[in-house]
């Protein structure tokens, strides 16, 4: 029973070493908006302008851990710049090292797009 539990266990911590975070890296950022909110408190702009400023960090650090990823797995899997451009151009990988390091890939994007919506909504409430 106890090493059932164990071997469930490091399964778990090895499943989420592996997997991209889908919703779960946003959801850690968001909530470490509150102690980006309390490091800004004292700024002089806007509440509107601290909210969207706590919200880019939050994305900045997003893109960054996408970022380590994308290198991290492209390394392993022996891709260089050319490589990795001529494997983002085609389709959806069926090798699951390959679909790991594709949606790596899609998280970068998707928080590039919300740190350029963060940037134009900073700069429409200054």
């Amino acid at each position: 029973m106890d090493e059932q539990r164990g071997d469930r266990g490091r399964n778990v911590i090895r499943a989420l070493g592996e997997a991209p975070p889908g919703l779960a890296m946003p959801l850690v950022l968001v909530g470490l908006l509150p102690i980006t909110w309390w490091l800004i408190r004292g700024s002089e702009s806007s509440k509107a302008g601290q909210v969207i400023f706590a919200v880019s960090v939050s994305v900045m650090l997003w893109a960054s851990t996408a970022i380590f990823q994308v290198c991290r797995r492209s390394r392993k899997l022996g891709l260089n710049r050319s490589n990795l451009a001529r494997f983002l151009s085609g389709g959806r990988p069926s090798d699951p090292e390959e679909l790991l390091l594709w949606r790596w890939v899609l998280q970068l994007c998707y928080a590039t797009a919300v740190f350029v919506i963060c940037m134009v909504a900073l700069t429409f409430t200054s």
